[in-house]
């Protein structure tokens, strides 16, 4: 047995004084963010619900996770996440088990940047002080428990650099050294897959840090590197089962993420060089539904200082560190500072160093500043433990003394400027245009998932309706985010036509989303016909969601004109059993190889759809969004009457001033004045009184008492001039409403989340009667019924306002509306009928927005500089659906073969020599091996995205995924390696 060494056992003593009550207190401040019976939930982060049917989807080549007809995609790097949040969950429940996954990163990079102090030779104390810089720098705000993959880079980080050094300064831990790293690159670091661009960041960072580690602190130089080597290797060695299939996710698939500098302006939005050194450079700052508290970090002068702890404690490390200490602090302030200029982007100055540093290979991922600032918080956290150790162990007292101030300064300044994750206020209440982040799942999604989980014993799959146009969703019981809930929650495959929410598609699968969504969209009976031939079973119909991005929602009961009847109704959600579908491996007669063939052209013939001729141009006609203007002729301009019309103002603009206004502009399109009652969505702390000024000329009040939940404060008999209107609200700078976005979040269990904090209504609008001046334009006829988008093209490369006037008339009376767009930016029509309808005091539904009526679309032409209006006339015309009306013919759907697992599946194949067809997006991963003729089949792509194979009678074959394949066996090799690694220490 070795002998314990009494230094060490001293040095972990004097550690444990420190380290203990500090992960007390982040456990405490986790626990703090659970509300039982909720857990948390919004925009990109989305509700565990179905955490196990996740990862058995992702597991297998059969349940796809993101893609219902097969995608290669990288959710094996999310398997620790889940796998952590599934096993808390199981102990502790649902809302205390994911507080506890959200704290515990903190913690251990906490700990992590303690032992990198501590690796470097400063004291506890002084490590004490860098754990905390670094655990809790402003940035990690906007990054507890919703950003996954950037707390788990801040928390590997720290241990990958502290076995950096600790290898350096004693060369006998290296083989544990290479063993950890190892188990790092093996498990923890496949999360960073998922966002690349910390994958990148870290490597650099760590690069950076080894060269660092070689010329200070390596006594073996030759041995040091050598380690390096053999444990780079070994990191790549282990890291394969989860790098083969990321890499095979962004081959032969369509990009969905920007990859230029130009395409991701808006990542670096806030990224001046001034807010990197405070750390709060993150593009989500600025927004309130992200970060509503971060108004008052702004406007506080004390929490503004406060970000500048830790670039403060780079000067004083510089100032105070002698010999190795200060080679050390100029090494890593030279990281860090380099990293900051890295993610400050094309912010002057030198931007074109930045720009050239972007066409490196690979480092065109470090396209947003998270990754190089976490760098640069762990090199910081680093002076800081030098530099206090230089002051606090200063032979000058006033050193000393100066030391002690900067110590207390340091922890009010970190506990002052993360007072949003104290106090739980991260994970903040209602507020903007999102709903609380704390949630239930309502309960007709788990009686409705109970519903198609217990029928197992009818194969096939479920789509989901309408179809998303976002890649958020917006439930009306208080979820908006990421629309997951469906593959959560059914054991099927499901298909949810709309947007993706995945980095990474592959060009079939885009197409075919496309085609469904506007078949569903025009209540064509071919939609039934197809989904039945793509496998899907059940079609979910969900009466609680609307839509993200201006779409159209059916009303309720609406798609049973082509569904039919439901055969189960659960409250919001209502299910259609479709019938027998295609199986998803089968023999079918209707498929054979051509080449060029389109994809859409082939598959709806396969359905029985009319000849193919006409198939084409009807789906070139009218299978695509309606979008609106191009470049009109200057011939084609005449004038065009226009009827006297009522109008209605339109809320064009909103920004927050400061913690205690908010500012407005609405528009009057008339040459009158107008007189409504304006009602704007507070929720506040104590009774408060609210005043809204208009033009900063005629003030109102309003008296609003703290409630259970958001309300409205309502301000009657408020006139707008014609033109524009600058409204402002105001609030007194009361403690209690001024830090109200730090308090503990309230939760109103039950509560509708309508209305939103500082949402504006204008209600009840009394006019004289006026119109827009006449002027020469062009006059397009479309179907509102295909929801169509204008979309002006700007006539020079700077965009600039656009107004656009509605005429809308609904068979008794016309009235009119202003709007306001951004020249290149389109924009739903049906968006401005409703804003209209609403300043009449009437609803426009998505009913109305389905009748078959025409629009007349007016485009005037532009005078001068003058901005082009955009009139809009609603009349009774048809539309011309008529392609859409028939039946078409139903095949017999063909037995299923054989039985599948989750790597493929074994079918025997009768005397019928038709092609064996898997109905997954093709890819050359799928192979099909004729075991009775120990051949492999010839592969081909069928209907222009799926896999077929030609098979000869009376034949055993084998279908295998070989990435799947591949995948199981890499992780089994690399769990070998990971042993051996460890046994060889």
């Amino acid at each position: 047995m070795r002998p314990r060494d009494p230094k060490k056992g001293k040095a972990w003593a004097a550690s444990a004084v420190f380290v203990i009550p500090s992960v007390l207190a982040l456990l405490a401040i986790g626990m703090h963010w659970a509300q039982p019976p909720t857990v948390v939930a919004q925009i990109d982060l989305p509700p565990p619900f179905g955490l196990s049917e996740t990862l058995r989807k992702c597991a297998f080549a059969w349940g796809d996770v993101h893609s219902y007809f097969g995608s290669v995609d990288n959710c094996s790097s999310w398997y620790p996440y889940t796998l952590i949040l599934l096993a808390f969950d199981a102990v502790f429940g649902p809302s205390l088990g994911q507080a506890l996954t959200f704290i515990v990163p903190v913690i251990v990079s906490w700990i992590g940047a303690f032992a990198v102090a501590r690796a470097a030779g400063a004291s506890p104390a002084a490590s004490f002080i860098a754990a905390w810089v670094y655990a809790f720098n402003p940035m990690r705000q906007s990054m507890f428990g919703e950003y996954a993959t950037g707390e788990a880079c801040a928390a590997i980080m720290p241990w990958i650099w502290y076995w950096i050094i600790a290898t350096a300064r004693e060369p006998a831990r290296a083989g544990r050294g290479r063993a950890v790293l190892a188990a790092i690159a093996f498990a923890p670091l496949s999360m960073l897959a998922a966002t690349p661009q910390l994958l990148v960041a870290l490597i650099l960072g760590s690069l950076l840090l080894a060269w660092i580690a070689d010329v200070v602190w390596a006594s073996d130089k030759p041995a040091f590197r050598r380690w390096l080597a053999s444990s780079i290797v070994a990191g790549l060695v282990v890291s394969l089962w989860w790098t083969v299939p990321n890499v095979s996710s962004y081959v032969g698939v369509s990009v969905g993420h920007p990859v230029s500098p130009a395409s991701v302006a808006w990542t670096f939005g806030r990224a001046s060089l001034m807010n990197e050194m405070r750390f709060c450079a993150s593009w989500v700052w600025q927004y309130a539904e992200y970060n509503p508290w971060a108004i008052e970090f702004e406007a506080n002068p004390w929490m503004f200082a406060s970000g500048f702890i830790a670039i403060a404690w780079l000067i004083a490390a510089l100032a105070f560190c002698r010999g190795t200490a200060l080679r050390v602090a100029r090494a890593v302030g030279l990281v860090s500072l380099a990293m900051l200029f890295i993610a400050k982007g094309p912010h002057p100055p030198l931007a074109g160093i930045n720009l050239a540093f972007y066409s490196i290979p690979g480092m065109f991922l470090l396209l947003e500043p998270d990754g190089p600032i976490m760098v640069a918080a762990l090199s910081l956290s680093l002076c800081a433990a030098i530099g206090s150790d230089a002051m606090l162990r200063s032979q000058n007292a006033s050193f000393k003394r100066l030391g002690v101030v900067a110590v207390a300064v340091t922890l009010v300044g970190l506990c002052w400027n993360n007072l949003a994750a104290i106090t739980g206020a991260v994970f903040h209440e209602k507020t903007v245009i999102t709903p609380g982040e704390h949630i239930v799942l309502a309960s007709d999604w788990t009686d409705a998932a109970r519903y198609l989980n217990d029928t197992a014993s009818r194969p096939g799959g479920v789509v989901v309706l309408p179809p998303d146009d976002h890649y958020e969703a917006d439930y009306s019981w208080g979820y908006r985010g990421i629309d997951v809930l469906a593959q959560e929650l059914f054991d099927r495959d499901v298909l949810m036509p709309g947007a993706p929410f995945w980095y990474t598609q592959r060009p079939e699968a885009a197409s075919l989303d496309a085609v469904i969504d506007r078949l569903v969209a025009l209540h064509s009976p071919l939609a039934r016909t197809l989904l039945l031939e793509l496998g899907v079973r059940y079609a979910v119909v969900r009466d609680d969601v609307h839509p993200v991005a201006d779409g159209i929602a059916p009303e309720p009961g609406e798609d049973r004109s082509f569904l039919g009847a439901p055969a189960a109704t659960f409250g919001a959600i209502e299910i259609y059993d479709l019938g027998d579908p295609t199986p998803r491996l089968a023999q079918l007669k209707d498929a054979r190889h051509e080449a060029g063939d389109p994809g859409d052209a082939a598959l709806m013939r396969a359905t029985g759809a009319p000849a193919d001729s006409v198939r084409r141009e009807a789906t070139t006609a009218a299978l695509r969004p309606a979008r609106v203007l191009r470049l009109v002729p200057s011939n084609a301009f005449s004038l065009i009457d226009e009827p006297v019309a009522e109008a209605f103002p339109k809320l064009v603009d909103r920004s927050s001033v400061d913690a205690t206004t908010v500012s407005y502009t609405a528009i009057n399109p008339t040459t009158s004045d107008m007189t409504a009652e304006i009602d704007v969505g507070v929720w506040p702390r104590a009774p408060t009184t609210y005043s809204l000024t208009v033009d900063s000329q005629a003030t109102h009040t309003a008296i609003v008492r703290s409630t259970s939940g958001a309300s409205w404060a309502k301000f009657v008999g408020v006139v707008l001039r014609p033109g524009l209107n600058r409204l402002v609200l105001r609030w007194p700078p009361t403690w209690a409403n001024t830090f109200a976005a730090f308090f503990p979040p309230r939760f109103a269990q039950g509560q509708p989340w309508q209305p939103n904090v500082y949402q504006m209504m204008i209600q009840d609008v009394r006019s004289s009667k006026s119109s827009p001046n006449p002027l020469k334009g062009v006059r397009v006829y479309l179907p509102l019924i295909d929801d169509p988008v204008v979309d002006v093209e700007p006539e020079s490369s700077e965009a600039r306002p656009t107004r656009m006037t509605a005429i809308v008339s609904d068979g008794v009376r016309r009235f009119a509306c202003l709007d306001q767009f951004t020249a290149g930016a389109p924009k739903h029509l049906t968006t401005s009928i409703r804003d209209c309808e609403q300043g009449a005091g009437r609803r426009f539904t998505d009913v109305d927005a389905r009748r078959d009526r025409v629009i007349a679309l007016e485009l005037y032409e532009p005078i001068g500089v003058a901005p082009k209006p955009v009139v809009i006339d609603i009349s009774t015309e048809p539309s011309q659906r008529a392609f859409v009306r028939g039946e078409p013919r139903r095949t017999s759907s063909p037995p299923p073969l054989g039985t599948s697992n989750g790597l493929g599946a074994i079918v025997r194949i009768s005397e019928d020599p038709s092609p064996l067809v898997l109905a997954q997006t093709f890819s050359s991963s799928w192979v099909a091996c004729d075991v009775s003729h120990w051949r492999l089949l010839p592969h081909w792509e069928a209907f222009g995205w799926s896999n077929a194979w030609t098979v000869s009678p009376t034949s055993t074959i084998v279908v295998v995924n070989l990435l799947s394949a591949l995948t199981l066996l890499l992780l089994s090799a690399d769990v070998l390696v990971l042993v051996w690694l460890s046994c060889r220490r």
